[in-house]
């Protein structure tokens, strides 16, 4: 059964003496929009997309029957190397490490309250650049720490306050980059009315960069999504907002920004702006309108997958702990140069709505845990979604 901790979440009229004037400015438009959005830089505006045949793989994870492992990991990260999983176990605040060859627990790093080596347990977000090098974000600092739990690194970055580092699928889902080799960190901020990217160059102890980034398309309240999501991918910073089908491509090359507006097709209806912000109300906000996920990328397909979480199917009276596994979940298949590929509509009321999924290079994986599912085990199990 899902634990309910979980639970707790977008003119001017002419005369007709310059109607031909009014033609000419028209035409010259519209070549200009055709010409920027070839060459990159511009807006694409694409239609629905066929729908994608999959197949899908369960692996249910073997462990001790002392482990006190979670049915889902909404905060993890998958390592290509070896083929593993490290999950933040937010119950007995350590990090869980199972191999998918092995299909077993295969190690827990605990993590400490107190002392030199201390990770607190408002865990945000996880990533993880070799087995002994693991990056954690705190809400205090980004730590590194290696396979015992301890820390090895510590960095206390500029605008902590203030960041949106975060792995919520109500809110937002957003991640930061280390570039050890420069000696810096890239991450979101919400700086007053701005969302940037701020780049921290850790060995100087200075901010090297900030990049604006572009505001949301509408001004209005969307319950808890008021950030961006966020991803690097190799000089590309990819982002959108969970209310927006539109997704932002900035190369921090160029510093030009290149957006693609792709409406998931199987999606029902549109997003309301929120106008009651009472408790109530901005919870079911969150369950009754879709959330679009940030974007995965799978290497061995050479493609990128966007999850949607349509509004739920189930009525208020069922209340909000039921009724937020009920949201439908698909996903759109993009290609390198995101144009979209087709759309994937995997079995329903079966996964965790609440970011229990990670990409490994080759396929889509999602944990399996919903109270709507019959399915009693307690135990660890992820579905592969191949297609």
């Amino acid at each position: 059964m899902a634990d309910k901790n979980f639970i707790k979440y977008f003119n001017t009229i002419l005369s007709k003496q310059n109607n031909c004037q009014h033609q000419a400015w028209i035409f010259l438009i519209t070549c200009c929009l055709f010409i920027s959005c070839n060459t990159g830089h511009g807006r694409i505006d694409s239609m629905g997309s066929e729908i994608i045949p999959v197949t899908t793989d369960s692996i249910i994870f073997k462990t001790d029957t002392s482990a006190l492992t979670l049915k889902s990991y909404g905060i993890n990260s998958f390592l290509k190397d070896n083929g593993t999983i490290f999950g933040y176990n937010y119950k007995t605040h350590s990090i869980d490490v199972f191999s998918i060859e092995k299909k077993s627990l295969m190690n827990t790093i605990p993590l400490n309250n107190e002392g030199p080596d201390a990770i607190q347990m408002s865990m945000r977000y996880i990533k993880v650049y070799s087995p002994d090098s693991i990056a954690l974000y705190d809400d205090t600092a980004i730590s590194i720490i290696d396979n015992t739990g301890k820390v090895v690194n510590r960095f206390i970055i500029p605008y902590n306050g203030m960041t949106r580092i975060d792995c919520n699928s109500r809110s937002n889902m957003s991640a930061f980059d280390i570039d050890f080799k420069n000696n810096r960190i890239a991450y979101p901020v919400k700086n007053g009315e701005k969302n940037t990217v701020v780049v921290y160059d850790f060995k100087n102890d200075s901010v090297v960069r900030e990049t604006i980034l572009n505001s949301p398309e509408s001004n209005g309240k969307h319950g808890f999504m008021d950030y961006p999501n966020l991803c690097f991918s190799g000089d590309k910073i990819i982002y959108n907002y969970p209310y927006e089908h539109r997704i932002c491509i900035l190369d921090m090359t160029t510093g030009m920004t290149r957006e693609v507006n792709h409406k998931c097709s199987l999606l029902t209806g549109g997003m309301e702006v929120l106008t009651d912000e009472s408790p109530d109300e901005l919870t079911w906000y969150g369950i009754e309108n879709y959330f679009y996920s940030p974007l995965y990328y799978l290497e061995g397909k050479k493609c990128y997958v966007r999850l949607a979480l349509d509004g739920t199917t189930l009525s208020r009276s069922e209340g909000p702990d039921r009724a937020i596994y009920a949201r439908p979940l698909y996903l759109s298949v993009f290609n390198e140069q995101l144009e979209p590929i087709g759309e994937i509509t995997p079995r329903q009321n079966l996964y965790d709505p609440f970011g229990g999924w990670f990409a490994t290079p080759e396929r889509f994986c999602l944990f399996m845990d919903n109270v709507l599912d019959d399915n009693e085990s307690e135990s660890t199990i992820i579905g592969m979604l191949d297609f």
